[in-house]
């Protein structure tokens, strides 16, 4: 049944939305969790039954004291694939929820040693407002508003950088699309976490009085209350009472205000692309699901299709079908601990893998799931979805961090076009202080025309890598699995003679 394009119900208390898949679920469904001052109850009637928008019951909780105790007061709540739990801002710490069952991660849990970092429990966490996750079971959290900080999936927390009183992160929105995390710098500007803890503003600015769109560097932001991502790595942002998007090409384009009621000041993206709206911590909050009417969902995957960014027709239907899959699909996709609901016909259309795959003859050639082993990682396998289905690309250039895992998976889906692109981009990112390393990695990925130019590169510029990067050349002698890229780099720098 398709859902309908508002719903809404009242929760008190409300504190955190969020989304997990339903364990056992052989079709990748979900189910959504709100987080109260009086317990834990999914979200029912997400699919426009006659009942409406409801409260299920409450989950019964088991697991240690101390995480009990605070899952009442939770702050915030991110579902990690990596590990399949959801992690739960609470005060003083992280706990992890796995089915009913809570355990803590990292914090002291009374803030006596705040923003002290070490790993697990000998770490001291204040209140963090926001988490969000990342790739690798990285969660980013945004620490009493004015510290960002970072657990990894050993549980050791660092800080990353801090924000002042004046300019707060209200927002953390993770996107691989766009390269890495996305944050709020006060409520007019958006920033970008760089590598080695470097950071950028990408859009805003301090002085704006008005909401703009355009290209990031253009436009402005008057009131950032929340951020949050979506699958295919857009990020929403509420300012005010607008809805707005950043898209993968860093343009920010204002969706509308979609009749939202009631001030909300949070938001989530739930599975099927809808908005979950809420007010957190109101004794009587009000959650309202919005579905995005067209064209208000056409320009969220792209930026080159007309002046307004928006898809058109076949295109945006595909996307839209992507995205709410879920209720059609024929076929779920395991990649890891992940599944993505999908339709053989169109896999067997646009991917010379699953066609062969579907034909018959294979033991998963009719089977509901289809399990690509050693797939690496799923996000890489979300975006090739998406090509799949928009044949777009745009949500992988340059400075995408999905840029390699799609490289190597596509290669191996037979999408040579895909792969193609994906190594162009890689290519054209290449830099003096890091070639050594993309030798490295394209050797052991067996990515051979990505490999023969990034040795013509290396030859082209050794002395700009010896002289920027001189560690460089010491990971690619540790890091080459066989001597033949060496030989390779010496001859072409003239220092072993060929040997007919």
């Amino acid at each position: 049944m398709q859902s309908p394009s508002s719903q809404t119900v009242k929760v008190p208390q409300l504190r955190a939305i969020v989304s997990r898949p339903i364990s056992g679920s052989s079709r990748g469904l979900h189910e959504t969790l709100l987080f109260t001052g009086e317990g834990i109850f999914p979200l029912l009637g997400l699919e426009g039954d006659a009942e409406g928008l409801r409260l299920g019951p409450a989950l019964e909780l088991t697991g240690s004291e101390p995480a009990l105790a605070k899952m009442d007061s939770a702050e915030h709540a991110v579902y990690d694939r990596h590990s399949g739990k959801t992690v739960v801002a609470v005060s003083g710490g992280l706990v992890a929820l796995e089915g009913s069952s809570c355990e803590w991660l990292a914090g002291d849990g009374n803030r006596e040693a705040y923003k002290r970092d070490a790993v697990g429990r000998q770490a001291g966490i204040g209140t963090p407002t926001r988490v969000a996750a990342g790739r690798a079971g990285l969660i980013y959290l945004a620490d009493d508003r004015t510290h960002l900080r970072q657990m990894d999936a050993a549980l050791a927390v660092t800080s990353l950088t801090h924000a002042s009183s004046t300019n707060p992160l209200v927002g953390l929105a993770y996107s691989g699309s766009i390269g890495g995390l996305v944050y709020t710098i006060g409520r007019k500007q958006l920033g970008k976490l760089l590598p080695l803890r470097a950071i950028e503003t990408i859009a805003g600015s301090t002085d704006s009085s008005a909401s703009l769109d355009g290209p990031a560097a253009a436009a402005r932001f008057c009131d950032i209350r929340d951020l949050a991502s979506d699958a295919c790595g857009n990020v929403f942002i509420l300012d005010g009472v607008l809805l707005r998007v950043l898209r993968a090409d860093l343009s920010v384009a204002t969706l509308g205000a979609p009749g939202v009621q009631h001030a909300p000041n949070r938001l989530t993206v739930l599975p099927d692309g809808r908005i979950a709206f809420y007010q957190y911590g109101y004794f009587s909050g009000v959650v309202q699901v919005v579905r995005l009417p067209p064209p208000g969902t056409a320009g969220l995957c792209g930026g080159d299709a007309g002046a307004g960014g928006h898809l058109d027709g076949l295109v945006a239907d595909l996307d839209r079908l992507l995205g709410n899959a879920d209720g059609t699909s024929d076929v779920a996709v395991l990649v890891g601990d992940c599944a993505f609901p999908a339709h053989r016909c169109i896999l067997a259309a646009r991917c010379p893998y699953f066609k062969q795959l579907f034909a018959g003859g294979f033991a998963d050639s009719a089977a509901p799931e289809v399990t690509l082993e050693d797939a690496g990682d799923p996000d890489a396998f979300a975006a090739i979805l998406r090509h799949l289905y928009t044949g777009r690309t745009d949500h992988l250039q340059q400075g995408c961090e999905l840029l390699r895992p799609v490289a190597v998976l596509a290669d191996r889906l037979l999408l040579a076009a895909l792969s193609a692109h994906a190594q162009r981009q890689l290519l054209a990112a290449v830099t003096p202080a890091s070639v050594a390393a993309e030798l490295v990695w394209a050797e052991e990925a067996r990515l051979e025309w990505l490999l023969a130019r990034l040795e013509a590169y290396f030859a082209a510029h050794v002395q700009e890598v010896a002289r920027q990067a001189p560690g460089s050349v010491d990971e690619l002698l540790a890091g080459c699995s066989q001597p033949g890229l060496l030989k390779r780099l010496l001859l072409l720098q003239g220092g072993v003679p060929e040997v007919e």
